[in-house]
Parts: structure tokens; C-alpha cells; sequence
């Protein structure tokens, strides 16, 4: 069975930015982060959008992107999973 859940990026430059995913690829949190950073990132190098790339790289860098709710909750639940980076 899968368990599609959309995702969502929620800041200031990128808030908006949704992709479901199949939660039964993922084993936590920090997974789920990669994948929408990187997938973000990809649709942004395909448009050449070379400032938004680079403001992305060192968010990602710098580890800024992460969900404030347990993987174990967010499994229990239909929410939308925001990733943020405040």
C-alpha cells in the first residue's frame, strides 16, 4: 500500500515548493529533507535559475532544512510535512 504525503517547503525564498512522497521509502526525517532539498534543487538547475541554486546549496550546506515533528508522528497523521529552515 502507499502512503503518499505531500510535502512542502516552508520558508521565505522557496515556501511553496510541494512534492508527495511515498512514506514507506523513507526510515526518518532527515531522508525525507534530502530528497525535497535535492528534487527543489533539480527543478532550479533545470530552469537556470543560478542565484536561487546558490542561496539553495548553502542553506543545504548548512544544514538549515528540518521538520520539528518526530517520524513516528508524522507517520500517525495525513498532514502536510513542512520543512523549514529558521
Amino acid at each position: 500500500m502507499v502512503n503518499l504525503r505531500q510535502c512542502t517547503i516552508s520558508c521565505s525564498t522557496f515556501w511553496g515548493y510541494t512534492k508527495e512522497l511515498d512514506l514507506d521509502e523513507y526510515d526518518n526525517n532527515e531522508d525525507i529533507v534530502i530528497t525535497i532539498v535535492n528534487s527543489l534543487l533539480e527543478e532550479l538547475e533545470k530552469l537556470n535559475l543560478e542565484e536561487l541554486v546558490i542561496k539553495l546549496k548553502n542553506l543545504r550546506y548548512n544544514n538549515k532544512y528540518h521538520i520539528h515533528r518526530e517520524f513516528g508522528e508524522i507517520l500517525l497523521t495525513d498532514d502536510v510535512i513542512y520543512i523549514c529552515n529558521h
